[in-house]
């Protein structure tokens, strides 16, 4: 389920944040589906219980889980999260190109560069 790199530079908690998100996007998980209780990801990741409570913290903040008391975290994602999710990612690129403009980039040298960023994604 979660492939951890402990030796990485983003802490344990965003790299469970972030790899939720993507098991979303991959339809790995699904909308209403229970998660594992802090205990048992802690257990199963062999990690502190306080680091998966902060990635689950940081999961109902952005909408994704939702705690209901005695029945544990759920998620909470359905088409329209996604539809506002890809909206917001959409204008927060458009910023980033514009700074990159403004900074003297051609379209084509901020096109070279996504293509390199999008090629170390897969």
């Amino acid at each position: 389920m979660y492939t951890l790199d402990l030796q990485s530079e983003i802490p344990i908690y965003k790299q469970i944040v972030k790899q939720t998100k993507e098991m979303l996007i991959r339809k790995v998980l699904q909308d209403g589906e229970k998660m594992p209780s802090i205990r048992e990801l802690a257990s199963i990741l062999s990690i502190n219980p306080t680091t998966v409570a902060k990635a689950y913290e940081e999961l109902e903040r952005e909408g994704i889980l939702v705690k209901i008391q005695g029945r544990g975290s759920f998620i909470s994602y359905d088409e329209q999260d996604k539809a506002l999710r890809v909206e917001e990612n959409l204008t927060q690129l458009a910023s980033v190109f514009k700074e990159l403009k403004l900074l003297g980039f051609q379209n084509d040298e901020i096109i070279t560069q996504m293509k390199d960023i999008l090629s170390t994604l897969d």
